[in-house]
This record gives C-alpha cells, sequence and structure tokens, in this order.
C-alpha cells in the first residue's frame, strides 16, 4: 500500500530542499526520522517532461457518507467560543458559505459567494480578510466577508487547484494532478495573476494541503508513490492511503489531518519525531482551520456534513452546526477570517 506523505520546501532566497522520511510502527503514532539528500532548485522551476491536461480526479469517492445526525453530535453552548468568521466549501456546490464562527444556534450562512465556477476546494484568509478560494483551474479571490471578487490567479497549464497558502506577499496553489505527471506547486506574487516559479517533486503525483510556518516553510501533503530522492525537506509516512490538510499553530505545531484513521496528528518542530499528540475526530474529515485565538479548531466533517469544532490543544469534542452544508455535495474547504472590528466595518461590509 502507498502511504502518504507530508513534504516541506523550504522557500528562501535559494530555495534548497531535503528529503527525509520513514515509517513508525504505531498507526496512532507516525514517525519522522532520518535525512538524505540535499538538491538546489535552480531557476524558475523543476519542468515536467509532457504537457497536462485540465482533470479533476475525485480520489476520495469510495468513501461513505452517512449524511443525517449522528448520535454524538452536539448544538448549542460552546462555554468559550472564539469571535470570527468561517468559510465553507463544498464541491458540488456553485457557492462558498459563510457562517459566525461562534454559531451555537446551527444558524445559516450569513452570506454566500456565488462561485466563479464550480469544484470549489481549499480555501485560506489572509491578515485583511481576503479570501483566497481554489477552484477547478486556478485560485479566485473575494474581499471579505463575501465580497467583491478580486484577482484570479489562472494556473497556466489548466490543472485542478486543491490547496492554497498565503505567506506575507506570495501565495501557493497545489495542484491535484493524479495523472501521470507530478503535481506543482504554482507560486505568485500577491496582485499578479502570472506565477514566478513552480515547485515539484517526481514523487508527489497528487498534492492536497498547504501550510507555511513562521520561518517561511512550505509543508505539503500527498498521496505519493515511493518517493525519489530529491527536492523534499521533510516527509513522515502515515497508516492509511490519504492525508488531508496541514495546520502550522502560532508555536509551528504541525497538524496533519488523517482522512482514513479519523485523527490528526500533531508534531512538534524540527519534526523529526513522532507525534507527541493526537486528536481523535468524529467523522471523516478533508481539512480543519484553527481559531484565532487557537482555543478552537474547526473541521469539516466530510462524512456527516457538517463543521465539527473542537478545544485546542486539549481536542475535546464541543459542538458542530450543519445548516446548509451537505454530505452530498462534499464538503472538503474550511477557512476562519478575522471578525470585523479587527479589520474595518467598512471593509468587511457591515
Amino acid at each position: 500500500m502507498h502511504r502518504p506523505l507530508i513534504f516541506a520546501f523550504g522557500v528562501a532566497a535559494s530555495i534548497v530542499v531535503l528529503l527525509a522520511g520513514c515509517s513508525g510502527n504505531d498507526p496512532h503514532v507516525p514517525a519522522m526520522r532520518g535525512a538524505a539528500v540535499r538538491a538546489k532548485i535552480e531557476g524558475s522551476a523543476l519542468k515536467t517532461t509532457s504537457k497536462r491536461t485540465s482533470v479533476i480526479p475525485r480520489l476520495l469517492r469510495s468513501r461513505l457518507r452517512r449524511g443525517a445526525h449522528p448520535g454524538w453530535m452536539k448544538f448549542g453552548v460552546d462555554p468559550d467560543p472564539e469571535d470570527g468568521y468561517v468559510y465553507v466549501t463544498q464541491y458540488y456546490s456553485d457557492t462558498i458559505n459563510q457562517y459566525r464562527a461562534n454559531n451555537q444556534n446551527n444558524d445559516p450562512p450569513i452570506c454566500e459567494i456565488p462561485s466563479k465556477s464550480r469544484f470549489p476546494q481549499g480555501v485560506k484568509t489572509d491578515t485583511v480578510g481576503t479570501l483566497y478560494a481554489t477552484e477547478d483551474v486556478g485560485v479566485a479571490t473575494f474581499g471579505p466577508n463575501c465580497g467583491a471578487p478580486g484577482t484570479t490567479y489562472a494556473d497556466p497549464e489548466n490543472v485542478s487547484s486543491d490547496d492554497v497558502a498565503i505567506d506575507g506577499t506570495t501565495l501557493y496553489d497545489s495542484n491535484l494532478n493524479g495523472g501521470d505527471n507530478p503535481a506543482t506547486i504554482e507560486v505568485y506574487a500577491l496582485g499578479d495573476p502570472h506565477p514566478s516559479r513552480q515547485l515539484s517533486s517526481p514523487s508527489v503525483l497528487t498534492g492536497i494541503g498547504l501550510a507555511v510556518d513562521s520561518h517561511h516553510n512550505l509543508f505539503w501533503s500527498a498521496a505519493s508513490q515511493e518517493f525519489n530522492d530529491g527536492f523534499v525537506l521533510n516527509s513522515t509516512r502515515i497508516g492509511s492511503d490519504f492525508p488531508g490538510g496541514v495546520i502550522i499553530d502560532r508555536t509551528d505545531n504541525l497538524l496533519l489531518v488523517d482522512q482514513n484513521s479519523k485523527f490528526i496528528y500533531i508534531y512538534a518542530p524540527p519534526y523529526d519525531a513522532p507525534a507527541f499528540s493526537t486528536i481523535r475526530l468524529k467523522g471523516t474529515t478533508v481539512d480543519c482551520a484553527m481559531g484565532l485565538l487557537e482555543k478552537r479548531l474547526y473541521c469539516l466533517d466530510y462524512e456527516y456534513g457538517s463543521v465539527d469544532i473542537y478545544a485546542y490543544p486539549a481536542g475535546t469534542y464541543i459542538n458542530s452546526f450543519t445548516n446548509g452544508i451537505n454530505a452530498p455535495y462534499e464538503p472538503e474547504g474550511i477557512a476562519v477570517q478575522a471578525p470585523c472590528p479587527t479589520l474595518s466595518r467598512a471593509k468587511c461590509g457591515e
């Protein structure tokens, strides 16, 4: 069985990347250890050898979607809620929903964004509240609180985008390939719709989640064949077929969602030891988003069509909301936006 990997690309000025990786014996405590080959990415890109066509592979279609509310699901009081907003994407919906993060009454979305195309997936927000939403062939942007459309970052090879990460004035777009060519990460300067360079690894046919740490290292989760030498900083193997999103907290702990085992594995820098903690998820989950104060973790439950909220770092399940989220629509992407007083009421449209 091929095991998923988590890759980290060094993205300093001279782009130096390393390869490492090993598998732990305990399926709930994956290991990362060892270091091997060093390689340098020269110029603008690692090139693929053939032209790719636009495809939107659905790797996770075999998972059971129940949809009905299970007995464990709770609606109601959160004893220590966070402020802000939560965006939710659903692959087969033509809108992106925004909710209040403190949605204790299971209220409907407070606004909706018509997606520029179908198939929205991973989403992120930046410090001024701009939403970055991956779609079938690139990344669309919108102002805070379902605001006006902005720059569209179109993939030059018309390949499906799966996740996005923002690092200061740089945007990274993970392209979910699933064919015979390596998946890629397009690198953009914010505001410029044309990529400045491309990152890839010959081992990665399907890139999934992206995140950036405080040292500007880029982490990429992927379902992959056995990896080859070069191009990869760190990797860890976990006991399932599909990793999901990857999240970095303020202390640079790395959280990796495992879609098959319904666990989040948490690694401490420098990510060369087994996960020091886990969070058991209630339902099958592709991605989670960290609350603004890092007291809450919002996980988009693919199996039951809900946002499930957990205390962080304890991992205790608190409650859920489901209004406007449908399991058959394949909910996959989730992001948190700052509350309006943190931005400005003019920008938030309030």
